[in-house]
Protein backbone atom coordinates (compact mmCIF):
# COMPACT_ATOMS: atom_id res chain seq x y z
CA UNK A 1 0.00 0.00 0.00
CA UNK A 2 1.38 3.39 -0.93
CA UNK A 3 2.16 6.10 1.60
CA UNK A 4 -0.58 8.28 0.14
CA UNK A 5 -3.26 5.65 0.83
CA UNK A 6 -1.95 5.13 4.34
CA UNK A 7 -2.21 8.87 4.98
CA UNK A 8 -5.73 9.02 3.54
CA UNK A 9 -6.84 6.10 5.71
CA UNK A 10 -5.33 7.71 8.81
CA UNK A 11 -7.17 10.96 8.15
CA UNK A 12 -10.45 9.10 7.59
CA UNK A 13 -9.94 7.15 10.76
CA UNK A 14 -9.25 10.30 12.77
CA UNK A 15 -12.38 11.94 11.36
CA UNK A 16 -14.67 8.93 11.78
CA UNK A 17 -13.75 7.84 15.32
CA UNK A 18 -15.40 10.85 17.07
CA UNK A 19 -18.51 10.43 14.92
CA UNK A 20 -18.78 6.74 15.76
CA UNK A 21 -18.26 7.42 19.46
CA UNK A 22 -20.91 10.16 19.59
CA UNK A 23 -23.46 8.15 17.59
CA UNK A 24 -22.77 5.12 19.76
CA UNK A 25 -23.45 7.11 22.92
CA UNK A 26 -26.65 8.56 21.45
CA UNK A 27 -27.80 5.09 20.47
CA UNK A 28 -26.95 3.76 23.92
CA UNK A 29 -29.15 6.29 25.71
CA UNK A 30 -31.96 5.84 23.15
CA UNK A 31 -33.07 2.46 24.47
CA UNK A 32 -35.88 1.44 26.81
CA UNK A 33 -33.63 -0.04 29.54
CA UNK A 34 -31.81 3.29 29.88
CA UNK A 35 -35.13 5.10 30.32
CA UNK A 36 -36.17 2.66 33.02
CA UNK A 37 -32.79 3.07 34.73
CA UNK A 38 -33.08 6.87 34.80
CA UNK A 39 -36.74 7.02 35.81
CA UNK A 40 -36.23 4.52 38.64
CA UNK A 41 -33.42 6.41 40.33
CA UNK A 42 -34.29 7.34 43.90
CA UNK A 43 -33.24 10.96 43.33
CA UNK A 44 -35.27 11.36 40.09
CA UNK A 45 -37.20 14.62 40.45
CA UNK A 46 -40.94 14.70 41.07
CA UNK A 47 -42.99 15.80 38.08
CA UNK A 48 -44.26 19.40 38.48
CA UNK A 49 -47.41 18.56 36.46
CA UNK A 50 -48.44 15.69 38.72
CA UNK A 51 -47.67 12.72 36.50
CA UNK A 52 -46.88 9.50 38.32
CA UNK A 53 -43.52 7.88 37.63
CA UNK A 54 -45.16 5.08 35.61
CA UNK A 55 -47.05 7.60 33.48
CA UNK A 56 -43.87 9.53 32.83
CA UNK A 57 -42.03 6.36 31.86
CA UNK A 58 -44.84 5.32 29.51
CA UNK A 59 -44.86 8.72 27.77
CA UNK A 60 -41.08 8.77 27.56
CA UNK A 61 -41.09 5.28 26.04
CA UNK A 62 -43.68 6.37 23.45
CA UNK A 63 -41.55 9.40 22.58
CA UNK A 64 -38.45 7.25 22.30
CA UNK A 65 -40.22 4.81 19.98
CA UNK A 66 -41.50 7.71 17.88
CA UNK A 67 -37.98 9.07 17.43
CA UNK A 68 -36.05 5.84 16.97
CA UNK A 69 -38.54 3.86 14.91
CA UNK A 70 -39.43 6.77 12.61
CA UNK A 71 -43.13 6.48 13.45
CA UNK A 72 -45.71 8.93 12.06
CA UNK A 73 -46.51 12.04 14.09
CA UNK A 74 -50.07 10.82 14.61
CA UNK A 75 -48.68 8.36 17.17
CA UNK A 76 -47.89 11.31 19.43
CA UNK A 77 -50.96 13.38 18.58
CA UNK A 78 -53.20 10.51 19.72
CA UNK A 79 -51.71 10.49 23.23
CA UNK A 80 -54.02 12.01 25.82
CA UNK A 81 -54.07 12.85 29.51
CA UNK A 82 -57.39 13.48 31.25
CA UNK A 83 -59.17 13.46 27.84
CA UNK A 84 -56.98 16.28 26.55
CA UNK A 85 -54.12 16.11 24.04
CA UNK A 86 -50.82 15.45 25.80
CA UNK A 87 -48.79 17.64 23.43
CA UNK A 88 -49.46 21.04 21.91
CA UNK A 89 -48.52 22.00 18.34
CA UNK A 90 -45.14 23.47 19.37
CA UNK A 91 -44.17 20.32 21.25
CA UNK A 92 -45.24 18.11 18.34
CA UNK A 93 -43.18 20.23 15.96
CA UNK A 94 -40.19 19.90 18.29
CA UNK A 95 -40.57 16.12 18.46
CA UNK A 96 -40.75 15.96 14.66
CA UNK A 97 -37.49 17.93 14.49
CA UNK A 98 -35.86 15.58 17.01
CA UNK A 99 -36.99 12.59 14.98
CA UNK A 100 -35.63 14.09 11.76
CA UNK A 101 -32.25 14.82 13.33
CA UNK A 102 -32.01 11.38 14.93
CA UNK A 103 -32.95 9.59 11.73
CA UNK A 104 -30.50 11.67 9.68
CA UNK A 105 -27.69 11.02 12.15
CA UNK A 106 -28.45 7.31 12.16
CA UNK A 107 -28.37 7.19 8.34
CA UNK A 108 -24.93 8.81 8.43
Amino acid sequence: MSKLWVQILRVLLVLLIPLVIVLGIVRLVAIQPYLAFEYNKTDFPVDPFGFARDQRLDHAAANLQFVTRNLPLVDLTEQEHNSAPLYNARELSHMQDVQNIYQTAWRV
